[in-house]
């Protein structure tokens, strides 16, 4: 009960507040649909022609390549701002997914791919660093494990759709992955307005604290 209890108060945080509300629902939907990259990459791959002594370094390759995003967020954020920077973050890998289901070349999917995870790793540093920021200390555990909770939630409910799909042509699977994730791309995009309501900037300013700071 205790637990439940602590799940349902971490819910009833985040969707009282309308600013958290937002960056939740963003970081949530895009996050479990583009979880998916990591489990159509062998697929994908194999059927372009990549031998299968090759999946490991692809693996490799995208630990290296969101090490490398990881460590140039704030850059990121300072040339595309904050607002564009989620949203370029979030359609990317809606057209990635789309177009991988009617490219099969080795040369496309392999760097369609490395995007797909790219975004989705640059994005959580800016999400989690929001939730640090604007969630109580005593209530940031408890919202931040909601979330996962949440995410998890999608993820459960899209894997039984997508592996149906994905039985009968991987392309099928793949388009819907890149439907949904351009609806939730828009349909939950960060606006200007939830921006200045949390004190952020539209226009570039970075929220991730600076190199050295408290």
């Amino acid at each position: 009960e205790g637990f439940l209890m602590m799940g349902v108060h971490g819910l009833r945080t985040l969707f009282a507040r309308r600013n958290l509300r937002a960056y939740m629902l963003n970081a949530v939907t895009i996050s479990s649909v583009t979880f998916f990259a990591f489990w159509f990459y062998q697929p994908v791959t194999l059927r372009a022609g990549l031998g299968v002594t090759h999946l490991g370094f692809v693996a490799a390759g995208f630990n290296l390549f969101s090490t490398l995003l990881l460590a140039n967020v704030a850059l990121l954020e300072k040339v595309l701002g904050i607002r564009r920077l989620l949203l370029h973050s979030a359609l990317l890998p809606a057209a990635m997914f789309v177009a991988l289901g009617f490219v099969h070349r080795l040369e496309f999917a392999v760097p369609a791919l490395f995007i797909l995870v790219g975004c989705k790793s640059v994005r959580m540093p800016i999400l989690n660093d929001f939730i640090n920021r604007h969630v109580e200390s005593e209530n940031r555990a408890t919202v931040i494990s909601s979330m996962s909770l949440l995410e998890r939630s999608v993820t459960f409910v899209l894997y039984p759709v997508v592996g149906r799909l994905a039985d009968a042509s991987v392309d099928y699977a793949l388009w819907l992955l890149g439907g949904l994730c351009a609806a939730f791309a828009l349909g939950t995009r960060i606006s200007d307005r939830h921006l200045r309501e949390t004190g952020n900037s539209a226009g570039g300013e970075a929220i991730l604290p600076k190199r050295g700071a408290e």
